[in-house]
């Protein structure tokens, strides 16, 4: 939707935290005349003072509390924010009545002049739009890094021009009402998360997707699409639809040019079966960042980057906090915070990626329950015979249920621990875990039954281990 289409319109912001804010500046300074309201769930007085005293100037007409959502139907065209379900009754009720509903994302898309690289995945997005900005930084590109990242798209547009980057990092969230305006597109990976959001797997998977729903950018030239070939479901989709569907695909982790091997137990990237990095080379853990950071290598291909530009940016990438995140040594027990992992199968790619480093003597799990399978991360715990589990409500319980269903070896059993808060973690975390080992936060759940989100959870992780 451009700007002109905004004109003389009664427009709605629905949702006014970070991203909420920056729309409501964007359109009161880019329209000339505007009729606009912003509503939210919260209260008025739950508001940063600096939200009240925006406003405050502004005089715009706000709805503020548990029926924010009762006043759609005053209203020409909805912003809504990516965190208010759009399932929801009086949202669908206003949509059944012709009110137009859009996101700060598709406005972005709709009117900005530079270019996108659209990055989603399950896990492993923000990671690999990181790395993507880094190495278009490194070859001197003008380039941005926004969206679901933390930085609101619409807030970049007061400085765009034709030469512009944006590595745009996009949440299912995002992306479910996407139409179309990126202009590279890249697949990390796909399982199962935010179930209870979009209502199914297969909703999940199709808002995923929807960067594929459309064949062309703005400009008309065809989108490429970078994808993850490892990832099953995804290579499925993509050759489903490559034959009716104009893109151009790239996939990656095919083995075809580069190939990740273990040599003498170090993983290694090859090109060409010659090595080009290996792990004891940069600060990022695991198979499945090196997966991603040969995606980044393909977009780095794109742009003409060479490999030493590309290898030199990569090497002095540090992970991003809450994702394998080292907290240090600490009375002879090596912390690690991954809370950013909220699935069972980032769990399981966290357990793989630092077993073999150093023995895991103590996991902390447990979270929110949105109906996840833990049958393969009781096997995985099993098979690296991780001697204590600490226990967060609710899913921590049925963790543990599915460890004691499965068999294992009468020489390792499990210790359990439930816990109600941080520190009773971190005072069993020093107590049981051996000496030399790791002691291992990363979840496979969402984290919003006990914390704000999974960074206050690390956040308090990290806290509580450098008290002692």
């Amino acid at each position: 939707m451009k700007l002109k289409d905004l004109e003389n319109k009664k427009i709605l912001v629905l949702g006014f935290g970070k991203e909420g804010h920056s729309t409501l500046d964007f359109l009161s300074k880019n329209l000339k005349n505007y009729s606009i309201a912003v509503a939210d769930r919260k209260e008025f007085n739950q508001l940063t003072e600096e939200d009240k005293e925006f406003l405050g100037k502004t005089n715009l007409e706000n709805y503020f509390g548990e029926d924010y959502l009762d006043y759609l139907e005053k209203f020409e065209i909805i912003i809504k924010s990516p965190g208010i379900n759009p399932r929801q009754d009086k949202i669908q009720e206003a949509l059944n009545n012709g009110i137009i509903l859009t996101s700060a994302s598709n406005l972005f898309l709709a009117n900005k002049k530079g270019k996108v690289i659209a990055i989603t995945g399950s896990k492993g997005k923000s990671t690999t739009s990181s790395l993507i900005y880094r190495v278009l930084k490194a070859q001197a590109l003008n380039t941005e890094l926004i969206g679901n990242i933390g930085n609101p798209a619409l807030s970049y547009l007061k400085d765009d021009s034709e030469d512009k980057l944006y590595v745009f990092e996009m949440s299912s969230y995002q992306l479910e009402d996407y139409q179309c305006g990126i202009d590279i597109g890249v697949l990390v990976s796909f399982f199962p998360d935010h179930l209870d959001y979009h209502g199914s797997l297969e909703a999940y998977f199709t808002a995923k997707m929807q960067m594929l729903s459309s064949d062309v950018t703005n400009n008309g030239n065809p989108v490429q699409i970078v994808y993850n070939y490892q990832s099953q479901k995804i290579q499925d989709y993509v050759e489903k639809i490559s034959k009716d569907r104009k893109f151009k695909f790239y996939p990656v982790n095919d083995g075809n040019i580069y190939q990740i091997v273990e040599v003498d137990g170090i993983l290694t990237i090859n090109k060409n079966d010659k090595e080009m990095l290996n792990e004891k080379k940069i600060q990022l853990r695991g198979r499945h960042n090196l997966e991603n950071i040969l995606l980044v290598k393909k977009v780095a291909d794109l742009f003409d980057i060479s490999d030493d530009t590309f290898i030199n940016a990569v090497s002095q990438f540090h992970p991003l906090e809450h994702r394998l995140e080292f907290v240090g040594t600490i009375q002879d027990i090596n912390f690690f915070n991954d809370s950013i992992s909220t699935t069972p199968e980032s769990t399981i790619a966290a357990i793989n990626a630092l077993s073999r480093e150093k023995t895991i003597s103590t996991i902390i799990v447990g979270g929110l329950d949105r109906g996840y399978n833990f049958d393969n991360l009781a096997q995985k715990i099993i098979d690296k015979k991780i001697k204590n589990l600490i226990l967060f409500p609710e899913t921590g319980l049925k963790i543990k249920e599915n460890i004691l269903n499965l068999n294992f070896d009468s020489e390792y059993y499990p210790q359990f621990f439930e816990v109600e808060d941080m520190k009773q973690c971190i005072d069993i975390a020093f107590k049981v875990s051996i000496k030399s080992s790791i002691c291992l936060l990363s979840c496979a759940a969402p984290s919003y039954n006990l914390f704000k989100n999974f960074e206050e959870r690390g956040k308090q992780f990290k806290e509580e281990i450098l008290k002692r």
